[in-house]
């Protein structure tokens, strides 16, 4: 969700495949951002930048992906079976989505500003709001798991490659899930939520990601996150 606004030179950087994601974030000046910092690249940013950042961050945890929008809506598939279990946002709808997701993170951000609390808390909802944003949007025929993986990650917990693990966990989070064996946890609506059929309107769904009722204390969210979705880090 950061504010991607590079000059032409940044946009081929984004492109060039020989920049990995870290010199990509080193380059943009995303690299070491504490919470603050993070938060109010949150609150400043535009639906044209998260959508860049997306794009940039698709490009490199999916080098072998293709970058264009998927001009149809995308199966959603169990990976074991090949069952379709539903399809993904229409084309015309994808900007909607990522609007919703980018306003109620920007809405949580101003529920810590008036009320105060965990920044902790508000940025692992301003990434999950992220993240889902992408999830629902579901703009690439693949690929779309890792680049809501990372930019959650990279909302909520920044990246600073002087911090221990932090190379080694951003690897994780951005790699593709293989169909069996280790898997890490993705960004998915329970089968609770499911089996309402809410996941068939992802602006409700989103709502219920943001919670804007419930207080930013750093425990109650995750009361939330038991009925409604998972996440890598919840």
């Amino acid at each position: 969700m950061t504010e991607i606004n590079m000059p032409q030179s940044d946009l081929e950087t984004q492109a060039d495949p020989s920049v990995d994601l870290i010199d990509l974030l080193s380059s943009t000046g995303y690299e070491g951002l504490d919470a603050e910092a993070r938060l109010s690249l949150v609150e400043g940013a535009s639906l044209e930048g998260y959508m860049g950042a997306v794009d940039a961050i698709h490009r490199k945890v999916a080098p072998d992906e293709s970058p264009d929008l998927h001009p149809e809506p995308v199966k959603i598939v169990n990976p074991t079976t090949g069952e379709v279990r539903r399809y993904a946002a229409r084309p015309e709808e994808r900007a909607g989505i990522m609007t919703h997701a980018l306003e109620l993170a920007q809405r949580v951000a101003r529920k810590y500003r008036a009320e105060g609390g965990s920044i902790d808390d508000t940025l692992q909802r301003c990434g999950n709001l992220a993240a889902f944003g992408v999830v629902l949007a579901h703009n690439y025929e693949n690929g779309n798991g890792r680049t809501a993986r990372t930019l959650g990650e990279l909302v909520h917990n920044g990246f600073d490659r002087a911090r221990p693990d932090a190379i080694d966990d951003l690897a994780t989070i951005s790699a593709n899930r293989p169909d069996s064996g280790f898997r890490i946890n993705s960004y998915v609506p329970s089968m609770g939520w499911s089996e309402g059929r809410a996941d068939e309107d992802p602006m409700a769904f989103l709502d219920v990601v943001a919670a804007l009722d419930v207080p930013l204390d750093s425990s109650s969210y995750a009361l939330v996150a038991q009925t409604a979705f998972t996440t890598p880090r919840m």
